[in-house]
């Protein structure tokens, strides 16, 4: 689903380069799939300090 979404926010954004709304929204779906690939990194053996970190930095720009 977020492939299809991602599909249609680029989509949006090359239409109206001008729609601030899809291109902070495509930039928050870039943030989170981040954060799922931290967690990844995490789960597989990645220095869960550093990981953590950032983690929580996307946490705060995600506003969670």
């Amino acid at each position: 689903a977020s492939d299809v979404y991602k599909r249609q926010l680029v989509k949006a954004v090359a239409l109206r380069p001008g729609f601030a709304l899809a291109h902070m929204n495509l930039g928050n779906l870039y943030l989170a799939k981040a954060k799922n690939a931290y967690n990844t990194a995490i789960k597989t053996g990645g220095n869960k300090e550093k990981l953590n970190a950032n983690i929580e930095l996307l946490n705060k720009l995600l506003g969670e």
